[in-house]
């Protein structure tokens, strides 16, 4: 049986620039970036993405890129 967390994601688009130091978290750091994900009306969107140290390396500028993990949201 697998399970499924509720807020999880597959997201696939182009990083608009390589990630920059965001924050440190017990001990690891934060990586921010925005990915450009396209939608079927033409309009993309342009999603806030964050991710630790060990996987900036794998972000390449104007490179597609599919991301999978965990959708986290507050009310500003």
């Amino acid at each position: 049986m697998t399970t499924q967390s509720r807020n999880e994601v597959l997201l696939e688009g182009l990083p608009l620039a390589l990630p920059v130091w965001s924050h440190e978290n017990h001990g690891t750091s934060f990586y921010r970036f925005f990915l450009q994900v396209p939608r079927l009306s033409g309009t993309p969107d342009v999603l806030p993405m964050v991710l630790p140290e060990s996987l900036v390396e794998q972000v390449r500028e104007d490179a597609p890129l599919r991301v999978r993990g965990q959708l986290r949201s507050f009310n500003n």
